[in-house]
This record gives C-alpha cells, sequence and structure tokens, in this order.
C-alpha cells in the first residue's frame, strides 16, 4: 500500500485548481472541489463616477455564495488612502457615520466619512471567501 503522505502531495500537486488526478495506481479520480465565482464587490450607490455630495453616503455589497472570511475597506480621498473598516470594525474618520449590515451572502456597506467628504473618493476593497479565493 502506498504511503498515504507521498500520495495525499502527489494528488495535492496535480490538483492545483484541475479537479482531478491520478493516484498511484493509475485510476483517474475526480474531486469536486467544491469552488464558487471569486467575492462579488458591487451594488454601488451612487453608481460608480456619479458625483456626490459633500455629506453622501456610499453604499455597496460584498458577498459571496460560500461565505465571506473578510473584507476589508479603504478609500482614497486625493493623494491619502485611509482604512475605512479593517474587517471588524470602521476606522477613524469613518467610525462616527458608517455601517456594516448582514445580507444574504455577505455584507451591505454604509460609507460617510464623519466631516464629509473633501474629494471624490475612489474606493478599493479586498474580500476573501472561505475558500481563500480573492477579489478586489
Amino acid at each position: 500500500m502506498a504511503d498515504w503522505g507521498q500520495t495525499q502531495a502527489a494528488l495535492d500537486t496535480e490538483l492545483a485548481g484541475i479537479g482531478q488526478a491520478d493516484d498511484s495506481h493509475g485510476q483517474t479520480l475526480a474531486f469536486d472541489l467544491g469552488l464558487s465565482a471569486v467575492p462579488a464587490i458591487d451594488n454601488f450607490s451612487p453608481a460608480v463616477g456619479t458625483p456626490i455630495a459633500r455629506n453622501d453616503a456610499v453604499r455597496f455589497d460584498v458577498t459571496d455564495d460560500n461565505g465571506l472570511l473578510r473584507a476589508e475597506v479603504f478609500v482614497t480621498l486625493g493623494s491619502e488612502t485611509y482604512v475605512v473598516h479593517d474587517g471588524d470594525n470602521f476606522r477613524g474618520a469613518f467610525s462616527g457615520l458608517s455601517s456594516r449590515g448582514a445580507i444574504a451572502g455577505g455584507f451591505r456597506y454604509t460609507v460617510r466619512r464623519n466631516s464629509g467628504w473633501v474629494d471624490p473618493p475612489t474606493f478599493e476593497v479586498h474580500a476573501t471567501d472561505v475558500h481563500g479565493q480573492e477579489a478586489s
């Protein structure tokens, strides 16, 4: 009988996202990797590219059909980039008026800067699902 550790290592190497491999006896093994599409970052309101007023909120969803592990939100204003949400909490200038609510498959973010937008914001979101797939 083959050493399980060596067989598993060979399978892991061959699998690398293809979903099948030959075992040590030349038989093809198929696997359902259970992987889905990467997390979705969408439903921006107002729509991307739309001018916003100083005190407007920006809303968007971060979802994944298998579940999110973590999502981090950043915003660039002028030449400065700020952490909006570190995956656990809103930070600094975004902690007073922003919120995150649970929705099917993830979260809906509502972001407002405490003292209003001083420049047009550019958002950057990094999301990782429970399978380690990433989107930004």
